[in-house]
């Protein structure tokens, strides 16, 4: 059995230096390249492993930008999760940092205290979200910073976050505070469901060209049998091939995932209980993902 025992102030005092900004840190960082690049090269400032958070942190791959992302806090991570899910959204930069000389100079001209390295140097501020965003033939960056509600109750917070308004405003960049009251559960939970079998390339598979074959069944089945729900649909086709219970509805879930069969997924009614007549297809994601229906 683990033994926890309190730290003692010397290693309490370690670990708060091991954390601490200073010019020497940020220097290194920005040799790094953090806070450049874009899609899978994009470098976040800071990463789980550099910053403690009073919260839950967490990793995840990107389906959209192929790289891991770094989350602080059980919002931060549901909010990537709702904006992934947007076809508009098409790169997502977490944690970006903004120039800390134009932040300092906004500080000191409206009379906020800037924020500042343990050695005196200008703090390098971030932004939680930085969104590209493609709409109607145009692409435009949308900031976020993701704050719970208790959070802005804080007045140096607040301080903070006026700083960061005001940098995005010079920049004409959009910007607005996420708090978890923008937070969309159902939908966060209905993708999360779903979202881990978008890629079933490394998948093993019962017999040679199983998932493709499933996936043409489910895509034949949802217009010819409205009535029936997606779990019994999936649990016929697993025994009819004899194959393990539950790897059908993986292939569902691929489908979903890849939005080639679509649903509401801010209904909050289970997928696998839902009648097919609740799903559809995509013709547009069919043709695209050709014979292999996304299974390459």
């Amino acid at each position: 059995m683990e033994i926890i025992r309190p730290i003692t102030f010397l290693e309490w005092d370690m670990r708060k230096k091991k954390y601490d900004w200073t010019e020497r840190r940020v220097q290194k960082f920005i040799k790094q390249g953090r806070g450049k690049g874009a899609g899978p090269d994009y470098f976040p400032w800071i990463t789980v492993r550099d910053f403690p958070s009073k919260g839950r942190v967490s990793r995840i791959f990107g389906l959209k930008t192929q790289r891991g992302h770094h989350f602080f806090s059980d919002l931060e991570y549901r909010f990537f999760i709702q904006n992934e899910w947007r076809d508009e959204v098409v790169d997502i930069r977490e944690q970006f940092p903004l120039d800390r000389d134009m932040t300092h100079r906004i500080a000191l001209r409206h009379l906020i205290t800037p924020p500042v390295t343990r050695d005196g140097t200008p703090f390098v501020l971030t932004t939680d979200f930085l969104l590209d965003v493609h709409s109607d033939g145009n692409r435009t960056e949308i900031a976020h910073t993701a704050k719970y509600s208790s959070a802005l109750d804080d007045m140096r917070t607040l301080e903070k976050l006026e700083i960061e308004r005001r940098y995005w405003k010079e920049k004409t960049v959009p910007w607005s505070i996420i708090t978890e009251k923008d937070i969309d559960l159902t939908l966060v939970k209905n993708v999360e469901f779903v979202r881990h079998e978008y890629d079933l390339t490394l998948i093993q598979e019962p017999f040679e060209g199983c998932l493709h074959k499933l996936a043409t069944l489910i895509i034949d089945a949802i217009p010819k049998q409205p009535t029936l729900p997606l779990k019994e649909l999936c649990s016929a086709l697993d025994n009819s091939l004899g194959i393990e219970a539950g790897f059908a509805l993986t292939a569902a879930k691929h489908l979903l995932a890849r939005k080639i069969v679509l649903t509401d997924m801010v209904d909050p009614t289970f997928l696998a209980k839902r009648p097919l007549a609740h799903f559809s297809l995509d013709e547009t994601q069919l043709k695209v993902a050709g014979g292999q229906i996304g299974f390459q």
